[in-house]
Order: C-alpha cells, then sequence, then structure tokens
C-alpha cells in the first residue's frame, strides 16, 4: 500500500511517516469496529482508540466530518437511555454523559430536552426496585436517603414517597 518494496532503505522521516500511516489505519479500523458495537462520544472514542492522543483526535475529526459521529445525537439518545430506562435522576444523567466524554452544556441541554417527570421515575422505582424495602418499618426513610444519594430532589422524594405510601399499594393493593 505505502509503495515500498523489500530492501528499500527509509529515511527516519519516511519511516516516521509511514508509522504514522499504519497507526492512523489500525485506529480507523477501530474506530470502524467500536461504533459497530455502540455509540461513543468523540471523547470517549478518542479514549478507546489507543495510546498515540493526536492520530486518535485526528481519525475522531474524520469521522465525525464523515458523519459518523455527533455529540448533541449522542448525548440525545444516551440521555433518553438514562432518565427513561434506567430511571436516573437529571443530575446522575449529566454526570454520566460527562463521564462518558460529553461536555457539561450539551449533556445539560440533553438532559433538559426530555420531558420526563422525576416524581413519575422515582414512583416507578418504588414500584419496582424499592417495593419491599418500603415495606420494613423504617423503610420509607431508608429509600428516601437512597433516591437522594442518586440525585434526585427531597421535594420529588417526598411527594412520590407520600402518594406511594398513603395509597393501598403497600397493603398488597
Amino acid at each position: 500500500k505505502q509503495r515500498y518494496s523489500d530492501g528499500d532503505e527509509l529515511t527516519d522521516t519516511e519511516l516516521a511517516n509511514f508509522r504514522r500511516r499504519c497507526l492512523t489505519e489500525d485506529y480507523l479500523r477501530r474506530a470502524y469496529y467500536y461504533l459497530g458495537i455502540k455509540d461513543y462520544s468523540k471523547a470517549g472514542l478518542c479514549k478507546k482508540l489507543g495510546d498515540d492522543e493526536e492520530i486518535a483526535q485526528a481519525v475522531v475529526e474524520g469521522l465525525e466530518s464523515d458523519g459518523y459521529l455527533d455529540d448533541i445525537a449522542y448525548a440525545a439518545r444516551r440521555a433518553g437511555q438514562l432518565i427513561t430506562g434506567r430511571k436516573l435522576s437529571e443530575q446522575t444523567a449529566v454526570y454520566t454523559l460527562v463521564s462518558e466524554g460529553v461536555d457539561r452544556e450539551t449533556a445539560q441541554n440533553a438532559v433538559a430536552d426530555l420531558d420526563s417527570d422525576p416524581i413519575e421515575r422515582i414512583s416507578a422505582l418504588l414500584e419496582g426496585r424499592y417495593r419491599t424495602r418500603l415495606q420494613k418499618e423504617d423503610g420509607p426513610k431508608k429509600v428516601a436517603q437512597t433516591l437522594s444519594r442518586l440525585g434526585f430532589r427531597w421535594d420529588d422524594i417526598k411527594s412520590a414517597i407520600t402518594k406511594y405510601t398513603d395509597g393501598e399499594q403497600l397493603n398488597g393493593d
């Protein structure tokens, strides 16, 4: 591919350029492979590709210009998964997106664009994951503390737990 034959002597510059082209092709193959498995943010894919940040950044920028990467679209899809699917709080969803390489402003905008009621998410968690804990003597208090650590606002937690426990749901209905 590089038009070199066996026995050709290369200068140091030619050798460095040859290695760079080979590493770029390797990173590009890896990038296509990783993108075939799941979505990545630009920074997340850059980190995944390898140690040479300069080449990884060049490959990622090329993929972005070709339309394979879009941090705004990635943040919107991932925020939907975190908020709707996993029932996380907005704060935790933003933190997760930032840890995956999305800048904070894009993450906050993606989470803010979702129309999701935190009380409904908390209620879904109460009906599923925390149902048995609520039935214990100090259950509502411990569940409220757990939800608070997950990033939900105290007012939302209080109203969801009150709504859940005031109904007949704890008695088996």
